[in-house]
């Protein structure tokens, strides 16, 4: 199967060629192994995730957020960010990433920092937040509790050393040119993309939160009327005891 995939890809090649920049074909066509298996992993879990919201009989907005954490551990987390910003699996798409962020192209601790939350504890717990909400486990809410404040904490933290110090990685448009180049690396991929991962995971960790206070606030009701019949049973029985004595 891997080998036939491999010809696939490679017959493919010429296509990706035509289609897409010089370049990027070449290095696919040059690192044909190295790409598919990113590629053949990232399908098998996105299968895996649409497999389960066809079985799972949760609500539509609990489909919407499993959809989220499949689209963030695959995609932007393993695929991306890991693969192709800090493994260079392909040399065209790294640099594209030295392209949005200079830090990228070195390395920078900052970067390299949240490059390992991604790897060891965001694309994991949005696999299993992924799995929790489709099937609807109790610990989905405090661990998007959790995922949700490493999604914040790390985003904050990576924009806000950048912008502290000037945002001298960053190709900023200060004077709304509005090209291309500053379309897709600044309004986009800068402004668009840290707006979205701090408002998103906010209403989710907003969501969770209702949720479990909602649970508490039934478990203190249900609490609070066992310690009531509790009581009255015992003055109920305390009343009969003086009464025979």
């Amino acid at each position: 199967f891997f080998f036939n995939c491999c010809n696939l890809l490679n017959m493919q090649s010429n296509l990706l060629e035509r289609c897409i920049p010089d370049q990027l074909g070449i290095d696919v066509k040059q690192h044909t192994e190295e790409f598919l298996w990113p590629i053949l992993i990232s399908i098998a879990l996105i299968a895996g995730g649409f497999q389960y919201s066809k079985s799972a009989r949760v609500k539509i907005v609990d489909k919407v957020i499993a959809f989220w954490y499949l689209w963030n551990g695959v995609w932007i987390h393993l695929f991306l960010d890991v693969g192709i910003g800090y493994f260079k699996r392909l040399p065209s798409l790294t640099a594209s990433y030295a392209l949005l962020d200079k830090r990228y192209d070195v390395l920078d601790p900052t970067v390299q920092t949240a490059i390992f939350v991604e790897l060891f504890l965001q694309a994991p717990g949005c696999l299993f937040l992924c799995y929790g909400f489709f099937t609807q486990k109790r610990w989905r809410h405090p661990l998007q509790i959790f995922v949700c404040s490493l999604h914040l904490s790390t985003t904050i933290f990576y924009a806000m050393t950048e912008i502290v110090e000037g945002l001298p990685s960053i190709p900023v448009d200060w004077n709304l040119e509005f090209s291309i180049d500053h379309i897709l690396y600044f309004w986009i991929c800068f402004v668009g993309a840290t707006t979205l991962w701090i408002c998103v995971p906010l209403l989710l960790a907003g969501y969770s939160m209702r949720v479990l206070s909602l649970q508490v606030a039934q478990l203190e009701e249900v609490t609070k009327q066992n310690n009531q019949l509790r009581s009255e049973s015992v003055l109920v029985t305390e009343s009969v005891l003086n009464t025979e004595s």
